[in-house]
């Protein structure tokens, strides 16, 4: 009995030490994460937003505005500024607010010969998905189809109310020629 009682007591104690490196040693060797499995620390991540996007989402309003020149619909023409929009046209004074803009809208329009076409094609952008600034060209041809002018322009549009509206634009006009 003394025998049993000597190997229990050595036994007993060794046992639990063995058991207790056993429990907390194995939670050192767990296997590493696999990191392509987990979401990345955005944090740390610039967010990108999709411009290439954002570049069709702007052509499509060019394209429906210049569907609202060539109809020569002011009221139309109009909803694609912001009230607060700034126009600067070609050789004439910085045009403030819809109301001005709607004036010029309107002087111009009456002057413009009927069955003329107007493009306007987006170049590029630059900035997020909630202000970005466009850079494009226009072109201006008769209802025969010749070209009557070319021109450059730069438009800042920001996102309000899930839209994007026009709040800067400049235009110039190129000279014919060149």
């Amino acid at each position: 009995m003394q025998y049993i009682m000597k190997n229990y007591n050595f036994t007993f104690p060794t046992t639990i030490c063995l058991l207790i490196i056993i429990l907390f040693g194995s939670g050192c060797n767990k296997p590493e994460k696999d990191e392509s499995k987990t979401p990345a620390d955005t944090t740390s991540i610039a967010y990108e937003p999709n411009l290439a996007k954002v570049k069709m989402e702007i052509q499509t309003l060019e394209n429906e505005r210049a569907k609202a020149v060539n109809a020569q619909e002011v009221n139309s023409i109009i909803e694609f500024y912001s009230d607060d929009a700034i126009l600067m046209l070609n050789g004439a004074p910085m045009l403030i607010g819809k109301n001005a803009i709607r004036s010029e809208l309107e002087k111009s329009i009456s002057k413009q010969a009927k069955g003329n076409i107007v493009t306007y094609d987006v170049m590029d952008i630059y900035g997020d998905e909630n202000t970005v600034t466009e850079t494009g060209k226009s072109s201006l041809s008769d209802s025969d189809g010749n070209l009557v002018s070319t021109g450059k322009y730069m438009a800042v549009w920001e996102k309000r109310d899930g839209k994007y509206v026009c709040v800067r634009q400049i235009n110039n006009q190129n000279e014919m020629g060149k």
